[in-house]
């Protein structure tokens, strides 16, 4: 992919932050809606441990990694448009994005219902973590929790059955918008990851709730990374697979060579895409991993958290260099009427849409909410606008 001639296969010994598994029954529900948000975040701490892992540079090796096989890619695609600027994500880099998905996926339909830019290294502030890396072993589905996203996305019973006779994806599509050195993105192949690794995670809201992974560490785990990653290489990877019923883990994580280095900067597209067959293949183990109602581990936290959302007043994200980063990157709530690309009308604000998933009223004290989903790996996809038309 590109002249690479003068770059070196880097491998790097690092430290990855997984879950504690504590053994046994490791479901965990966390309740944003009781409890006291300080002791809230002390337990999920509590929880992380980290391991020494060596993340495998593949470059030069990447013919050998399949979407199907490992459930990501890398692949030669030139970067569309310009991620600085919100017209062009939306008209230019989506569409170019989800016509790149299509071809390597053979999907017959994409929708994306989230873009997030990351353009920091860390902040004190709280809206500034939310364009920080994800430090943390996750991926951003149980194949639960994205079943339950679908309903969000497509609120209509029949079309969603519709869909679901078909193979359905959630891909992530991550892309740098500079060579990368500081925080890459390392990526675990599913092969390597026993279903009991995966600690399905549920986050109970003021008005519904979501499923992602956290996963305890295996030294079967492979990670592989893409070293000096650039623009023209983004990488693919697999958030759900309803054929297979498994998820890739991710994680940002600190090579020491550029650990001081200026932050990073990147963009993910995360969409869904639908086949037309009928599904063929038995289902993977994996999907026996299903959520009960009583969970053993139970984390509260307090009632009336209200989460203040991304600043949205179109001001510069000072270590891109760049003017005025829109506030898409984390409550984005996609594209409905995908086919023309039109934004729905009456679509709330950022602010309206967390007042009505969290609660409160504007003027609330919200204080803790983006570091609880920062700590998450930013949940850019808790909620979505109805209306999008991914049948046929």
């Amino acid at each position: 992919m590109g002249d690479h001639s003068g770059h070196s296969v880097k491998h790097v010994d690092t430290e990855l932050m997984f879950w504690r598994a504590s053994g046994g029954d490791n479901r965990v529900q966390i309740d944003f809606t009781n409890g006291n948000p300080e002791e809230g975040l002390k337990a999920m701490r509590a929880h992380d441990q980290m391991h020494r892992v060596r993340v495998h540079d593949i470059r030069g090796q990447e013919s050998n990694f399949t979407l199907d096989k490992n459930g990501f890619v890398y692949v030669s695609h030139d970067m569309p448009g310009d991620a600085t600027d919100e017209e062009q994500v939306k008209d230019t880099l989506v569409p170019k994005t989800e016509e790149l998905v299509r071809q390597i996926t053979g999907a017959t339909r994409t929708v994306t219902f989230a873009h997030r830019v990351r353009c920091l290294a860390t902040d004190a502030s709280l809206h500034a973590n939310n364009r920080a890396p994800a430090h943390s072993v996750h991926s951003d589905f149980t194949a639960e929790g994205a079943l339950h996203h679908l309903e969000s996305v497509i609120p209509d019973e029949q079309e969603r059955t519709r869909l679901l006779a078909g193979r359905v994806l959630i891909i992530n599509v991550w892309r740098p918008l500079k060579t990368i050195q500081r925080d890459p993105l390392a990526v675990c192949d599913w092969n390597s990851v026993n279903p009991r690794d995966n600690i399905p995670t549920r986050l109970i809201l003021a008005r519904g709730w979501n499923e992602l992974s956290r996963y305890a560490f295996s030294a079967d785990q492979r990670w592989y990374y893409l070293g000096r990653q650039q623009p023209h290489e983004p990488l693919i990877f697999t958030q759900f697979d309803s054929d297979k019923g498994v998820s890739v883990p991710h994680s940002a994580f600190v090579d020491p060579e550029f650990q001081d280095g200026a932050a990073r900067e990147s963009i993910e597209i995360k969409m869904m895409g639908r086949h037309n067959r009928r599904r063929t293949r038995p289902r993977s183990r994996n999907r026996s991993i299903t959520f009960q109602p009583e969970t053993p581990a139970s984390i509260q936290t307090p009632q009336n958290i209200f989460c203040e959302p991304v600043s949205i007043d179109n001001s510069p994200c000072t270590s891109c260099g760049s003017p005025a980063v829109p506030p898409a990157p984390i409550w984005h709530f996609g594209y409905t009427a995908w086919q023309t690309r039109e934004r729905p009308t009456g679509l709330e604000s950022g602010h309206d849409e967390q007042y009505r998933l969290f609660g409160g009223e504007p003027g609330d004290d919200m204080s803790l909410c983006d570091r609880m989903l920062e700590y998450f790996g930013g949940l850019d996809y808790i909620d979505s606008t109805s209306g999008h038309a991914l049948g046929d």
